[in-house]
């Protein structure tokens, strides 16, 4: 005897093992699936029938798929793509803060000066080698592993941020315009490096689910 709740359940079985995982659009498919067994068994269709055929109105389970993976593509593309911007462009307006800082610091010598501008420039180097360098980064899949990789390297930097603060900045006796440099240096660099980290591994992440990375 034909048992359309246990047709439905094993429907969205297949179609969660093709991969449509999120909650939301395949409620909106099954939704749909029983309007449409609902219309033709009124039309004097038996639930027998009239499940297979709104099953093949909606499409099989890969081909679904398919049509989800087309749709979300741009929509991962252009999100890839603000987040690289972001990433890039935050530390970037940060190097432009700092640099402000040091033009505009009248104590400051000009050896000074271009020791504070290469300290931003390695923050950004940093930065971009990680995205560029990707290939050469293990990968990992899982976001919440990569998360748990920059959690963890955040804890040396605020370490490494507390010696600086409290030990080693305290004992520069040379003047404002060094103190301006070793606190670029100091803190720029460790940020420089966990940030390109954490955006290669991202990179690579994508690079290899296929994912557009660019």
């Amino acid at each position: 005897m034909f048992n359309l709740e246990q047709s439905i359940t094993e429907w969205r079985r297949q179609m969660l093992a093709a991969g449509i995982k999120t909650p939301v659009p395949l409620d909106e498919l099954e939704s749909h699936l029983r309007d449409e067994i609902e219309r033709q068994v009124r039309a004097g269709v038996p639930a027998a029938a009239a499940f297979p055929s709104a099953v093949g109105q909606i499409g099989t389970a890969p081909a679904v798929q398919t049509e989800f993976q087309k749709v979300a593509a741009p929509n991962a593309a252009r999100q890839w793509r603000m987040t690289q911007l972001w990433w890039f462009g935050g530390p970037g307006l940060a190097v432009l803060a700092w640099s402000g800082v040091v033009f505009f610091n009248p104590v400051m010598t000009p050896d000074q000066r271009i020791s504070g501008w290469a300290a931003g420039a390695v923050l950004l180097l940093l930065i971009a080698g990680g995205r560029l360098g990707c290939g050469l980064l293990p990968v990992i899949p899982d976001r919440r592993i990569r998360a748990a990789i920059g959690l963890t390297g955040c804890l040396p930097i605020i370490l490494w941020v507390y010696v600086l603060t409290y030990l080693v900045l305290p004992r520069c006796d040379s003047g404002i315009g060094e103190f301006v440099v070793r606190l670029m240096w100091g803190f720029l660099t460790p940020f420089g490096i966990l940030n390109g980290l954490a955006f290669g591994l991202e990179a690579a992440a994508r690079k290899e689910t296929g994912r557009p990375a660019r």
